[in-house]
């Protein structure tokens, strides 16, 4: 699964190469390497600290969490990760990343939960 190009397009507008966003509970900072069809690659510090490089977060996963969060109008990272027909298992992450883009409103870092106003 490729992101659709419009999702491609509120990432590449809204995230920024090189930076941190930071996880919305814990406050762990991922980088951005790159963002593209496929996915996002970021690195964490545990990568960094390994030399691993970074790590793709799927297309899927990025696809599924917005497509939820636009529909519904919440999502939450436990959502995510209990869901069967979602299971994603960078939930952190994904939310981080939607968080950052426009009509995204962070309601709640403990459980974290998004909503999405139009």
């Amino acid at each position: 699964m490729s992101l659709d190009d419009d999702l491609l397009q509120l990432l590449s507008d809204n995230l920024r190469l090189g930076e941190a966003i930071y996880t919305l509970g814990s406050q762990q900072p991922n980088w951005i390497v790159r963002i593209a069809p496929e996915g996002i690659y970021v690195e964490t510090e545990r990568s960094r600290d390994r030399g691993a490089g970074p790590k793709r977060v799927p297309a899927e996963m990025l696809t599924k969490a917005w497509e939820r969060l636009t529909v519904r109008g919440v999502l939450t990272n436990k959502e995510l990760v209990a869901a069967d027909d979602l299971n994603v298992k960078r939930s952190s992450f994904v939310c981080a990343a939607l968080a950052q883009l426009p009509g995204v409103v962070v309601t709640s870092t403990r459980p974290i939960t998004l909503s999405y106003q139009r």
